[in-house]
């Protein structure tokens, strides 16, 4: 409709009591929501009151027949009492059947562009769908071709966490690596005491075995 925000134009527009949400319907009404229409819980739906105001505040040619259409059933309405469609040149057969109207041209057209709407809805969603459905098959075709690959996933015990695990890291840089802290000097009680080992002219000296080269006698 040319509205460039619809939450500004539905206040401006349309009165409270005219508009609601979709979630408030389903609770209070019992709707089923059908799939593949895009339909969300938090949108606005409006009454055929609100529909006509926010219609009547569009600004873009395409809303003008409709605006017309509107326009000449209030004028005829308060002139005559009344508003009364024109006959259908086909009329049904039968007789107790009920006389047929011909359908305004406005009101034709506007219904006529909401059901090519709403094949385009349906024809998005399908794609959609398939789109998911390839994406998923995609998936399982690589977890397969991984679990062939590797061999500890080849095993008749079935699929594991440590079969997933090997497989990832086989194909990821740097996966499953143990980060190496700082060095810690060891304990006292390992480390080597100093042993009498070398005797000089001046006295003894406490040298290490490897400073010296000779082990205590």
């Amino acid at each position: 409709m040319g509205h460039t925000n619809p939450s500004e134009a539905l206040r401006r527009h349309v009165p409270e009591d005219m508009r609601t949400t979709l979630e408030t319907l389903i609770s209070r009404e019992g709707w089923l929501v059908p799939p593949g229409q895009g339909l969300k819980k938090s949108m606005t739906m409006l009454s055929l009151g609100g529909l006509i105001r926010l219609v009547n505040g569009c600004v873009k040619r395409e809303c003008e027949p409709f605006k017309n259409w509107i326009t000449e059933v209030v004028v005829e309405v308060q002139r005559e009492g009344f508003y009364t469609l024109e006959k259908a040149e086909v009329q049904p057969r039968e007789p107790d059947a009920p006389t047929a109207y011909a359908m305004p041209a406005e009101v034709a057209d506007a219904i006529v562009r909401l059901e090519e709407h709403n094949l385009r809805m349906d024809e998005e969603w399908l794609a959609q769908r398939r789109e998911e459905r390839r994406f998923e098959s995609g998936v399982t075709a690589a977890h397969q071709e991984m679990l062939v690959q590797h061999p500890r996933c080849s095993r008749s015990t079935g699929r594991s966490s440590a079969c997933w695990a090997g497989s990832w890291r086989t194909r990821i840089p740097g996966a499953g690596r143990r980060k190496r802290g700082p060095r810690l000097p060891p304990p006292r009680s390992a480390r080597r005491a100093p042993s009498r080992c070398c005797r000089s002219g001046s006295g003894t000296s406490w040298r290490s075995p490897r400073t010296c080269g000779r082990w205590p006698r």
